[in-house]
């Protein structure tokens, strides 16, 4: 199984959930794949680099997985 993170980003203007501090999330994806070299697994992490609380979504078939109405947004991360 290989295992790929994407490069942490900052989310500018954004505020902890937890500590409310300013400017302190980061966020990455984290994607595993089978020996086939087939997406088995996707998530998306939000982590507050103050208080390390964290926050993870997977998003594996998104947006086929979620219905119109549910789907506020999509980021793509390079």
């Amino acid at each position: 199984m290989n295992i790929i993170e994407s490069k942490k980003r900052f989310i500018a203007g954004a505020a902890c959930p937890n500590c409310k501090a300013l400017d302190t999330l980061r966020l990455w994806q984290h994607q595993e794949f089978d020996i086939n070299h087939r997406l088995i697994y996707e998530t998306e992490i939000v982590e507050c680099v103050e208080c390390l609380h964290t926050q993870t979504q997977v998003i594996k078939d998104t947006p086929e997985s979620v219905s119109p109405n549910q789907l506020i947004g999509q980021f793509k991360l390079d």
